[in-house]
């Protein structure tokens, strides 16, 4: 594969894939990334992905066939998490308390 960077926003083409929310999906064409943003580019087809960082391995494996829009969860520093937590949260843009 190869790392495309970008400087402005773009769809990512069918069939590439991009990270969000620490998992590798394969776009259906439909996804759309803002700039100063990179998507991975497939020369032949992808049965999985290992990244390696300063020579350690991510351990990412798999891929996600779709991309979930879930729920956005954040914490009051701006901290996108993956679950709530105990205390205020800020999740969809509302205020939730989790006692």
């Amino acid at each position: 594969v190869d790392f495309v960077g970008l400087y402005a926003p773009t769809t990512v083409p069918e069939g590439d894939y991009f990270i969000s929310k620490d998992a590798i999906y394969k776009s259906k064409g439909e996804t759309s990334i803002k700039s100063f943003r990179a998507f991975l580019k497939a020369k032949t087809e992808v049965a999985g992905i290992k990244l390696y960082i300063d020579d350690i391995e991510d351990g990412i494996q798999t891929l996600s066939d779709a991309y979930e829009n879930g729920e956005n969860i954040y914490n009051v520093a701006g901290q996108r998490m993956s679950k709530t937590q105990k205390g205020i949260n800020i999740v969809n843009g509302k205020k939730v308390i989790v006692k």
